[in-house]
């Protein structure tokens, strides 16, 4: 037995040697198939990383990079209805200048770019320049493309919407195979969720950055700022040396303690004297008439001391009113002797004339934003809520149901065992519903009785009533009928109810009472508890506050708030040491 080592292979080697090739192929499938499914993992998690919308598509790129050879690249987003270049590599600085303009029709199928974007598939093209596409090659220095021969497309796809493409080019020919396209189409479904976010997040903050402008560009002391710059601008109409701003409060009848004002002072702590109630201010703003003054110095009501310091010699004040609404006073002051005549007097008239329209605006926008801001929260903390609600309810009738199990299949039960699932049962179903199911209909609005709807609040809490030995008096049976959504309005007057009894531990009264004042009904819902703590009054009905002992949620009076606000209506309370009296108001049924 010599081996033949030069005979050759017989059938049985060939069918062997074809086995392992077939096998060393699947295993280099595998291997490459394992190989692709980590990077694109490590590509989604490096495209992730951030929301910044520039780091995102940077990143693409540099991730693209490494699974697909390319000479050039670029990102293309669709915008309304163009396909926008917001990203590319391979060029250079003045180039990419110029290639960050490119955009392209949605529809204009001469682009391959729309087609991609139309058909929602990917596009190969072998060489451009034996396609169809002749303006890579006719118009190349208008779209930097006279190196493209290669040219790959794949669309950014996310469900039903295509946001989107990539494209990738190379100098050579052929360049890019079948499996080329493959690794674009996985590439392209990781990276499509990481530019979605960045997008959203990108809008998001310009959205809020334009509302962050808006906002300051109506705050109230960038207004008053504004006004009193205009005012010392000596190139403007009024040129004034000193412009100070005293707002009021008609609520209070007094003038806020802190002034603004524009002008070199020598000593401006003097501005912020308190306010004499002989003295010019308040002159001014009980006759709602200006107050012209050639001499200053001799007008006493003037604020002497800082007339004589500041150099002052002339002064005109003028009322800020806006529908005779009293907003303040703005003085003008002169270090030079102004005569002040009608010509003087007219423009300084219309200047404190829209002065006062502007902060008034001021004023209803801070207004409205501070409502705007308030529910915003009162929202998030209710959309939070909303998913324990679901899971609560669940889970509570897990443990009702367990505790039903346990006392039907135990032979043997004390009485303290009993007990103990009774608590159980009782604690699981308050807990399911502490936010009860809402009707569907919650903006419709019926003629709705207030004296009905109390009287099934008060059976709600009877138990509890009867427990705490806490007295109920009620005086709203003439109340007339009100216009409000009958749900809204029970749970609402539910909330104020709950927090009553449980602020009274030991007796107490509880008393309901209406009233009709200018169209509108009032009713009054009060106790004797203790009060609230004074750090709690400023945000009871703006933000989640809960109970000295830590029990509730602290959602159930901005629930109340909001309810009411649903109804057209309004929420007010005064509390002291002798209790809490909360009052809402609702409009009256024809």
């Amino acid at each position: 037995g010599e081996v033949d080592l030069y005979g050759g292979f017989d059938e049985t080697d060939e069918a062997i040697l074809s086995a392992l090739a077939d096998d060393a192929i699947t295993a280099v499938q595998n291997a490459r198939l394992w190989g692709l499914g980590e990077t694109l993992r490590r590509v989604a998690t490096v495209v992730s990383s951030t929301l910044d919308l520039d780091q995102v598509l940077q990143k693409v790129l540099e991730e693209l990079k490494m699974l697909i050879p390319f000479d050039s690249a670029s990102i293309q987003l669709l915008l309304e209805d163009e396909l926008k270049v917001v990203a590319c590599e391979g060029f250079n600085d003045n180039d990419t200048k110029m290639v960050l303009q490119l955009a392209f029709p949605k529809g204009d199928l001469k682009f391959p770019n729309c087609k991609v974007i139309d058909q929602k598939l990917p596009l190969l093209v072998p060489d451009m320049h034996q396609s169809e596409y002749t303006h890579f090659r006719e118009q190349a220095d208008e779209y930097l493309s006279g190196h493209i021969r290669s040219w790959l497309g794949v669309p950014l796809v996310q469900g039903d919407d295509v946001l989107g493409m990539l494209t990738v080019e190379s100098k050579t020919p052929d360049r890019y195979s079948d499996t080329h396209v493959d690794f674009g189409v996985a590439f392209a479904g990781q990276v499509v969720s990481a530019i979605t976010n960045a997008l959203v997040h990108n809008r998001t903050e310009s959205m809020l950055g334009y509302v962050e402008g808006l906002t300051k560009q109506y705050e109230l002391q960038t207004i008053l700022q504004r006004i009193v710059d205009d005012a010392i601008n000596k190139q403007g109409v009024i040129g004034a040396d000193v412009a100070i701003i005293h707002l009021y409060d008609p609520s209070k009848g007094e003038f806020d303690p802190k002034p603004f004002h524009a002008g070199k002072l020598r000593e401006p702590d003097r501005i912020y004297l308190p306010l004499d109630l002989e003295s010019a201010p308040y002159q001014v703003i009980r006759l709602t008439e200006p107050l012209i003054r050639t001499h200053a110095a001799e007008d006493k009501s003037l604020n002497r001391t800082f007339v004589g310091l500041e150099g002052i010699k002339s002064v005109a004040a003028f009322p800020l009113l806006d529908e005779m609404q009293r907003v303040g006073v703005m003085f003008l002051n002169f270090r030079a002797y102004r005569s002040l005549s009608w010509n003087d007097l007219e423009p300084m008239m219309h200047f404190a004339s829209d002065a006062s329209l502007a902060i008034q605006n001021a004023r209803r926008f801070q207004a409205m934003n501070e409502q705007l801001v308030e529910t915003r929260n009162a929202a998030l903390a209710l959309s939070a809520m909303s998913e324990w609600a679901h899971r609560a309810k669940d889970n509570t009738y897990t443990l009702r149901a367990s505790s039903k199990t346990l006392k039907m299949t135990l032979s043997s039960l004390s009485a303290k065992n009993l007990e103990i699932l009774d608590r159980i049962d009782k604690a699981a179903e308050e807990i399911a519903t502490i936010i009860p199911g809402a009707p569907a209909r919650l903006d419709e609005k019926q003629t709705v009785n207030v004296n009905k709807i109390l009287e099934t609040v008060r059976e709600r809490h009877l138990t509890q009533l009867r427990e705490k030995n806490i007295e109920v008096l009620s005086e709203v049976s003439e109340l007339p009928d009100v216009v409000a959504n009958q749900w809204l309005l029970t749970e609402a007057l539910g909330h104020l109810v709950h927090n009553a009894v449980r602020a009274m531990n030991n007796g107490g009264r509880l008393s309901f009472a209406g009233e009709v004042k200018a169209g509108r009904a009032y009713v009054t819902v009060a106790d004797t508890g203790p009060g609230i703590p004074p750090e709690k009054r400023e945000h009871l009905l703006k933000r989640r506050t809960t109970s000295s002992n830590g029990q509730g949620l602290g959602l159930g009076l901005i629930l109340t708030r909001l309810y009411l606000n649903a109804c057209e209506g309004h929420v007010s309370f005064r509390s002291g040491d002798d209790g809490t009296t909360f009052v809402i108001d609702l409009p009256l049924a024809r």
